[in-house]
């Protein structure tokens, strides 16, 4: 009887070590970062891309492509902090005072305020700062989430 406390209790220190050693050398893996680009996209799928949809031809477009909104916002000095912020407030609350895209505003009127989650909006902000939208790796993961997500097209 006493030799199986033992193993158990051995069992469980050993257990217990593995567990604590493994989990400080836990590092987000390109999978985690698979997973919150993936759920992003989607996001700006089905929240943004009515609108500023990287694929209508100008002539159907409702509101500039998401990589102009980018373009006004993204510098080489704004901190992702910033960056998230300014998009978030905007989408939160478009008017004139806060607007950085007047011919936007010129050509396609003020984003009417919409009813977003804001950690939805934080994700998305997030991506964009991270993720050039005018490249042509950029439109390529698009077209792969595209078609993963609707096989039949």
């Amino acid at each position: 009887m006493q030799k199986s406390k033992l193993f158990i209790v051995l069992s469980w220190v050993v257990f217990a070590i593995a567990c604590s050693s493994n989990a400080n050398k836990y590092k987000p893996s390109d999978h985690t970062k698979a997973y919150a680009d993936e759920k992003a996209l989607t996001l700006m799928q089905n929240t943004c891309f009515s609108c500023h949809n990287p694929d209508m031809n100008i002539d159907k477009r409702l509101a500039p492509p998401m990589f102009m909104v980018r373009n006004h916002y993204y510098d080489s000095l704004i901190s992702k902090e910033d960056f998230v912020n300014k998009i978030v407030s905007w989408a939160m609350n478009p008017n004139d005072s806060m607007s950085i895209m007047p011919g936007a505003v010129r050509n396609f009127g003020m984003m009417p305020k919409q009813m977003f989650k804001e950690e939805d909006l934080k994700i998305i902000a997030a991506y964009i700062y991270e993720n050039d939208l005018e490249s042509d790796a950029w439109y390529a993961t698009w077209e792969a989430h595209k078609n993963k997500a609707n096989p039949a097209k």
